[in-house]
Formats: structure tokens, C-alpha cells, sequence
């Protein structure tokens, strides 16, 4: 910095002829050094007007206070003074430098505020995208899981009990009876395992050794015990995890799970295995991702749940007009600083009278005095109305700060009039005004256009915060409530299956071999087979296709007084969302309310249509709760711009949804 003040010295003129260069640079490093020390002087006694300075801000101003300090010093200090060109140099290279280093200082949260929000916004982007119509991606999650069930169904219950059917002649009760027990101890139990991994809430290794021999893991000693204590991964993520590694099929006799973790993700590294399914989209929405090397990454607790490519974001357009009447649009701390620093402008211009004037103690007390009044007036304008709450708009902005300078200006101008009482020009009387209104009118614009950008930022932050923090504790919860529905699904495909087993075994050890090979056959040509269509009827593709089917496994009976074919008429894709709506009611009704049946019919009137579902269970009034029923039910409102309600009744509990007939009709 020395040596950059030494060049500005050089330029404007400083150094007189007839010294050795020597002695002027000594000279001018013994200088810079003092106005370092002025610097620093004035940084502690202003610090109380801007609020505690941060180290680099103390000293990037100590530095820029050197250089404006030390030229100042030397371009007065020769007899002869500077040229008029050299002060005017000095004069413009002191105001963009103080000025720029004090709007910095006011506003130098700014490009760290909007970088946070923009970075926020990303991350909410990508998360809405990949929960936006999160029942449309978790039916596409549905449609694997029905295959897997199917197969499941076919391979491990069907293909087996069939089996045994054929055998039945060849084997006496108690053969027989011995053959079911082994079909539920070698297949259903550890079917049950597989459908229901209770085990995997203990640690992701452990049940991995139980799950497989096949697949040895390999972890280091911190990574199980993070396991164990449940801090390696989330519940919900240890689960999808856990899904998956289920599904791969070492090569050969075996192999190894390498399991590592970094900063923000852990990683399975199975190998040698078969090709590896892709993820299936709830995977994908915990978070799981495959890389070009096939490893499993899963994010760590409190990481980021999504991976968040970069996106192309059109820029944001900034209204300026708006930024300026962010209240209060007068900073009195602002005033002061800029008033303090700009002292030496108070009695030093450009006119060539002025150029020879040498520091006096009337100068620089004028001068304080100058900068008192131009504080006192901030202070009064500040204390408006207008402007302490910005209702006075963008005009009253410009007006405020421009009248600032303008007392700024005047001052100056009685001091520069005291000075040189004689010789004082109209030319330099204005350029002493115009430049006190230049000083606070640019400086306070830019400022307040700083803080009005940097307050949007600031608000943009927070508002995408909260709302990706409600849109990851949404995705918590669907993944839950997604976990939750299968567990369901599989406890009563294994209910079914099991309990007639268990009731054939006990009517062979009875002796009641007719009976036990009537329930046997009804077994395999009904139980099944219903088990099977109730899968695929299951799937969205049929649900579009057919009304609503109520599955065996739910022990519900559908009392169905809609006229569907008028419901098609009116809008095929309202007939098609009602059907949807009615499934998951049936199975909310009971799963959580134990109800055994439901009926359902429509009202409508000029304006609306509403679905009425009555069912007999125990269910009270809930809440719009995160879940895959309400989201289901709020973005179906969404749509139609319609409302939904589930209270308590006099025999149960009653599902309203209302749709607005113009809504439907435009659709």
C-alpha cells in the first residue's frame, strides 16, 4: 500500500523538484506510515457509528485510509502545492475509494445473503422436484412393488401350496401335516423376515449378515458402532437401503459389502454381484443414487436428504425503484461515517486558490462544524415518518439523500467562503455543493438500493428455508406413511396364507383329512388366485380402467351408491381422481379406524360436487397431517379447487371432498 501511495504521489505531483528521490520516497513512507496511524484513529472513534468492524473490513479501510491520507498529505505539503489537474486526480480517486469502501462496508452482506438464497432455492427446486405429485411418483413406486409381490406370491406361496396339493395323495395327515410345518418354518417365517425387516432397526450390517450369508459385510470398527447406536443412517433411509440390498445376487458362492462413508454420504460397494436393478422412485425420494461404478450412496443424518444438480435459473430481475424505499431509507450511521471521512473535502477544492491553501486549525474546525450540521439534518430528515417507515416511497428516497448533500454542500461552501473570502468563484462555489450532494446523494442511493436487494435476500432465504424444511419433513413422512402402507399390505397377504395353513396342519393332526384337502384346494384355486387379481387389480393402470375394487385382504364391504357413468360424463378425469379418493379411503378406514364397511354416494348442487364416504369405524377427526392419504386428498382438492374433511359421525366416521363445477368442467 506503501508503494501504491507512493505512485498516486508521483501522478498528481507531489514530489517537488531539486530533492533526491531518495529523501522524498523516506519522506513519503514516514507519511504513510502517520496516516496509517490516522486511519486506525479514525476507524476506533467512527466505529461506534457503524457497529463493531470486522477484521478485514478494519483493515482494508486502515490501508484505503493510508493511501487516501498519505496523498492528501504530500499533495499540500510542497510549498508550491499540486497542480490543479493533480488535485482533481486526487480529488476523484478519494471519493470512489472512500465511497466504494463505505457502501462495501454497509452492504457487504449482501452477496453472501443472496448466495445463500439462491443456493436455498436451488436445493427447494430440486426438492420439490422430486416431490412434486409425490402420489404419482409413489404409483409408480407401487407398480414394482405389486410385480415384486407377485412374483413373491408366485414363487414362495403359490408354486409350494400347489406342490403340496399334488402330493397330498402320496402322503399320509401326519406326512402332510410335517410337510405344511416345514413349508411355514422353511418359507413363510422367513418370507415374513424379508416383507417385514423389524430387524433392520438395530443396524443396516446386522441385518445384512442375517439377511445373506452370501454377502459378507466388511465395515471398519467406527462405522458399526455409528450402525449400531442407529447414527449411520436414517430410520427411513436404512429401510430403502435395506430394500435394495435385499434384491442383489452375489455371483459365484458369494461375496463382499464394502461399506465406507464420507462427509455427507455412506456407500455400499457390493461385488462380484449380478447386474443391479435401477432404484425405484421411493428409493430415489430417500435419497439413494447409484453411481457410474454401481455403488450405493445414501445420504448421512441431517445431509442433504436429494442430490442437487445445478440448475438453469433464469437471473432474477431486481427492481431497483423498490429497493429504495426499504425502510428506514435514511441511515443516520451512514451520515455520520460519510461525514467524518469526507472532513478534508469540507475546505479542499478544485479552484486554483484553493489548491495553494495549507491546513489551518479554522479549516479543519470549520469543517467539523460543517459535518456537525450535515449529521444534525440526516438526523432530522431520518426522524420523519417517511422515512423511518418507507411510505414516502422512491422520490422521497432520492429527495431525502439528495437534501443531506445539499446541507453538505452548503457547509462546505461557508467554509471554503471563510477561507478565501477574496478570490472564491461562481465555478467553485458550485462545484463545492455539487460535490457535498454528489457524496451523500450517490453513496446513500447506493447504500439504500444495497440494503433494500440485500433485505430481499435475506427474506427469500428464510421464506425457502422454511419451506424446504416443510417440504423435507413432508418427504420424511410420505416415506413413512409408504413403508407403513406395504408393511400393511404384506402383513395381510401373509395373514391370509399363513392362517390356513396353520388351520390345514391342525385339521390333518386331527384327522380330518376330508376337510383339511377341501381347505387345501380352496387354497390354491381361490385364496390364491383372489390374492393375485387383488394385486393387479391393485395396480394404477386398472384402477383407471375399472371402479373401485375393494380387496379380500381388507375385510371391508363397499356400499357404492355412486352413478359413476354420469361422474365419467361430467369429466372423465374427476371420475378417475374420485376413484382414486375412495381407495384410500377405503383402506385409511381400515387400516386406522378397524371399520368393516363403507358407503359412499355424491351431492351436487349449482356450484359444487361433493363425495361422501360413511364408514363404521373408530377413527376421530384428523388433521391435514403430512401422509400419502392427504397429499393425495390435497392435491386432488388442488385441482378442482375444492376442500376435504374427516370428522367423527353418530356411526363412524365421514370423508367429505368437494369440487367446484367450474374447475371440472375445464378440465
Amino acid at each position: 500500500m506503501i508503494a501504491m501511495a507512493c505512485v498516486v504521489g508521483f501522478l498528481t505531483g507531489a514530489v517537488p523538484s531539486g530533492r533526491p528521490l531518495g529523501v522524498e520516497v523516506v519522506r513519503f513512507a514516514v507519511a504513510a506510515l502517520l496516516a496509517s496511524a490516522v486511519a486506525f484513529a479514525v476507524l476506533i472513534i467512527t466505529g461506534w457509528a457503524v457497529g463493531a468492524w470486522s477484521f478485514g473490513a478494519g483493515i482494508q479501510l486502515s490501508a484505503a485510509m493510508l493511501l487516501v491520507s498519505a496523498t492528501l498529505w504530500l499533495t499540500l505539503s510542497p510549498p508550491q502545492g499540486g497542480s490543479v489537474s493533480g488535485v482533481s486526480f486526487f480529488t476523484l480517486t478519494w471519493i470512489l475509494i472512500v465511497g466504494s469502501l463505505i457502501v462495501w462496508r454497509f452492504s457487504e452482506d449482501v452477496i453472501r445473503d443472496w448466495g445463500s438464497a439462491r443456493r436455498t432455492r436451488i436445493e427447494l427446486e430440486e426438492s420439490y422436484r422430486l416431490t412434486s405429485r409425490v402420489n404419482e411418483l409413489l404409483a409408480a413406486a407401487g407398480r414394482e412393488w405389486f410385480g415384486i409381490y407377485g412374483g413373491v406370491v408366485e414363487q414362495h406361496v403359490a408354486h409350494p401350496i400347489r406342490e403340496l396339493r399334488r402330493r397330498s395323495v402320496e402322503l399320509d395327515n401326519a406326512g402332510l401335516a410335517d410337510a405344511i410345518d416345514r413349508l411355514v418354518d422353511d418359507i413363510m417365517r422367513p418370507l415374513a423376515q424379508i416383507l417385514h425387516p423389524v430387524s433392520v432397526r438395530a443396524g443396516i450390517i446386522a441385518s445384512v449378515q442375517r439377511m445373506d450369508r452370501r454377502l459378507t459385510p466388511v465395515a471398519s470398527g467406527a462405522i458399526r458402532g455409528l450402525d449400531a447406536a442407529g447414527l449411520l443412517l436414517d430410520d427411513d433411509v436404512r429401510l430403502q437401503v435395506y430394500r435394495r440390498i435385499r434384491r442383489l445376487r452375489p455371483v459365484f458362492f458369494g461375496g463382499t459389502i464394502t461399506v465406507t462413508q464420507t462427509t455427507d454420504t455412506v456407500m455400499f460397494d457390493a461385488r462380484p454381484v449380478l447386474a443391479a436393478p435401477s432404484l425405484d422412485p421411493v428409493q430415489r425420494l430417500a435419497g439413494l443414487r447409484i453411481d457410474s461404478d454401481g455403488i450405493l450412496h445414501a445420504p448421512r443424518p441431517g445431509q442433504e436428504d436429494v442430490a442437487s444438480p445445478a440448475l438453469t435459473r433464469a437471473r432474477t430481475s431486481i427492481s431497483l425503484w423498490r429497493n429504495l424505499s426499504t425502510p428506514p431509507v435514511v441511515s443516520v450511521r451512514l451520515a455520520v461515517l460519510i461525514a467524518i471521512l469526507t472532513v478534508p473535502g469540507q475546505w479542499y477544492g478544485p479552484s486554483p486558490t484553493l489548491v495553494n491553501a495549507t491546513f489551518t486549525w479554522d479549516g479543519l474546525i470549520g469543517a467539523g462544524i460543517g459535518a456537525l450540521v450535515t449529521i444534525a439534518a440526516a438526523y432530522l430528515i431520518a426522524v420523519v415518518p417517511w422515512s423511518r417507515r418507507g411510505t414516502g416511497g422512491p422520490l422521497w428516497t432520492i429527495t431525502a439523500w439528495v437534501l443531506i448533500g445539499l446541507v453538505s454542500g452548503l457547509c462546505g461552501l461557508a467554509v471554503a467562503r471563510t477561507l478565501d473570502p477574496l478570490d472564491f468563484t461562481a465555478a467553485a462555489a458550485l462545484s463545492i455543493v455539487a460535490r457535498g450532494v454528489i457524496r451523500f446523494a450517490l453513496i446513500g442511493l447506493l447504500h439504500q438500493l444495497a440494503r433494500g436487494y440485500a433485505a430481499r435476500a435475506r427474506s427469500d432465504a428464510d421464506q425457502t428455508r422454511s419451506q424446504l424444511d416443510d417440504a423435507r419433513r413432508m418427504r420424511s413422512a410420505l416415506l413413512a406413511e409408504a413403508d407403513a402402507t406395504e408393511r400393511f399390505v404384506a402383513e395381510s397377504l401373509h395373514r391370509t396364507v399363513q392362517g390356513r395353513l396353520a388351520a390345514i396342519a391342525l385339521l390333518l393332526r386331527l384327522d380330518r383329512r376330508q376337510e383339511a384337502l377341501v381347505e387345501l384346494a380352496d387354497t390354491c384355486e381361490v385364496t390364491i388366485p383372489l390374492m393375485e387379481g387383488e394385486l393387479t387389480a391393485l395396480s394404477p393402470e386398472r384402477r383407471q380402467a375399472v371402479p373401485s375394487v375393494v380387496p379380500a385382504w381388507l375385510g371391508m364391504t363397499l356400499i357404492d351408491r355412486v352413478d359413476w357413468v354420469q361422474v365419467e360424463e361430467l369429466s372423465p378425469s374427476l371420475a378417475y381422481d374420485l376413484h382414486r379418493v375412495v381407495d384410500e379411503c377405503l383402506v385409511n378406514a381400515a387400516r386406522h379406524g378397524s371399520a368393516t364397511s363403507m358407503e359412499i354416494h355424491i351431492t351436487q348442487d349449482v356450484r359444487r360436487l361433493t363425495l361422501h364416504c360413511q364408514d363404521n369405524g373408530s377413527g376421530g377427526a384428523i388433521s391435514h397431517r403430512v401422509g400419502l392419504g392427504s397429499q393425495l386428498f390435497a392435491e386432488t382438492c388442488d385441482v378442482y379447487g375444492g376442500t376435504w374433511q374427516l370428522l367423527p359421525s353418530a356411526s363412524g366416521t365421514e370423508f367429505t371432498m368437494t369440487a367446484v363445477l367450474t374447475h371440472v368442467t375445464s378440465r
